[in-house]
């Protein structure tokens, strides 16, 4: 893939010197800018540590995690706001230079918020003010973005069609009624278009971060994530420790391959991928996969059946579930459409065996899963990371000891670097090996 001239690619200069002292470069391709490898890498290498240029605490989490590393740890409220969180001194006094500028601001809106900030408002404040703050850094004062925001797709013009939904037009609305004037007052002289540049640069641009089980916790955005482009069968996957982001390799990629991520759930059916594609991120995938799946007559009253099954598995009932999961999945018509369905009802199956105490017939059901699941996924992503963990305890509980210890050897470097050593999928991994010596 040839690469461009630096000043065609819109990406500020130390964006693309950090990226190339970590062997990656940017390019332009048929999709846009992209990320591009530029030497080999084996499944499982952190290719680059990323921190976010702003990041805000969701208001339902905001009571567990701390506001400047993101970690979920005991933490203690600001003195002065009430709302905002810390989890040691450190943190505290590292964050009150940027803090002290909203404190106070963010105490006047409790009320008006009822005792929790919308995350994406307190995200567009941030963001506009570290706005400022880095085009004072860069001495910047033709321009109202700094470098590390103009380089971000915004999609203004869809936002204007559509007039905003009415939950991005409240946090628009928020953020020009209150927000501007707030930093109007600390000497920021903000536009309205400024505002709303930023709040749709968010909008499409933000990266939710997730916590220990996959939730999301908090948003942060991270210019150099906004570079790699979504596949259905991506080659990179995003792991997170506190704010900071890690960009793993799930596959082996060679030199020149272009690095992708999902910006979705891959293990859904291709209409429903699009679908979510097209609204979140106002693009209609056409990769490799799509065009395989797409040319597949498919049966989607099958699909409404799954919800059955799920109602089922939400209200407990493992044996009728079962039941109903054994007539609905057609083993004579075999595609790629099937093979999806059959994971996400082998998810559900082997959860209602181990519910019942079945143990063989679970670890049947998630060895079979596995086997499916590698069709779309590489041990090195978060969900199927896990299975060979419960894989591991199934065979565990039914004294395949040597079996047990082999699975575990395979999915202790994923655990550990999807992640991390403290995580608490790690330390069952440990456990269950100590039981196996």
């Amino acid at each position: 893939m040839a690469k461009e001239n630096t000043d065609d690619l819109c990406v500020p200069k130390r964006i693309l010197e950090r990226l190339k002292q970590h062997g990656i470069s940017v390019a332009i391709n048929e999709k846009g800018r992209g990320l591009i490898a530029d030497r080999d890498f084996e499944a499982g290498t952190i290719l680059i540590r990323s921190v976010p240029f702003s990041s805000a605490v969701a208001g339902k989490h905001i009571q567990e995690f701390c506001n400047k590393c993101g970690l979920k740890k005991e933490v203690k409220k600001c003195s002065r706001c009430n709302y905002v969180r810390y989890c040691s001194k450190d943190c505290q006094v590292s964050a009150w230079p940027s803090h002290k500028k909203e404190c106070d601001y963010i105490k006047s809106c409790l009320d008006i918020f009822t005792k929790v900030l919308p995350i994406n408002s307190l995200l567009v404040l941030r963001t506009l003010e570290m706005n400022e703050i880095e085009k004072l850094k860069q001495g910047i004062q033709d321009r109202e973005l700094c470098p590390e925001l103009e380089m971000l797709e915004s999609h203004r013009d869809k936002f204007l069609e559509l007039k905003l939904n009415d939950a991005k037009h409240t946090t628009y609305e928020i953020v020009t009624r209150t927000y501007k004037p707030f930093l109007r007052d600390r000497g920021y002289i903000i536009t309205d278009n400024t505002v709303f540049d930023v709040h749709c640069k968010l909008a499409v641009n933000a990266n939710a971060i997730q916590g220990d089980h996959c939730e999301t916790v908090s948003s942060g955005l991270f210019p150099e994530q906004t570079l790699l482009n979504h596949s259905c069968r991506p080659n990179c996957l995003n792991c997170f420790r506190g704010l900071e982001v890690l960009l793993v390799a799930s596959r082996d990629i060679i030199c020149g391959e272009e690095l992708t991520i999902n910006y979705i759930d891959i293990i859904k059916p291709v209409w429903e991928r699009r679908s979510q594609l097209k609204e979140k991120s106002h693009f209609s995938c056409v990769c490799q996969r799509c065009v395989e799946e797409e040319l597949i007559e498919e049966d989607r009253t099958r699909w409404t059946r799954l919800d059955k099954i799920y109602e089922e598995y939400v209200n407990g009932n493992s044996r009728y579930l079962l039941n109903l999961s054994s007539t609905i999945i057609d083993l004579e018509f075999k595609d790629v459409q099937s093979d999806i369905f059959e994971v996400l009802v082998l998810r559900l199956t082997f959860e209602a065996y181990i519910e019942l105490n079945e143990i063989e017939k679970a670890l049947s059901h998630i060895q079979q899963l596995i086997e499916i699941s590698q069709k779309y996924e590489t041990i090195y992503s978060h969900d199927l990371s896990t299975v060979f963990v419960r894989q591991a305890e199934l065979m565990a509980q039914l004294n395949l000891r040597k079996e047990a210890k082999q699975v575990l050897e395979i999915a202790k470097r994923p655990i550990e670097i999807i992640y991390g050593k403290e995580h608490s999928w790690y330390i069952q991994l440990l456990r269950i090996n100590d039981r196996l010596i």
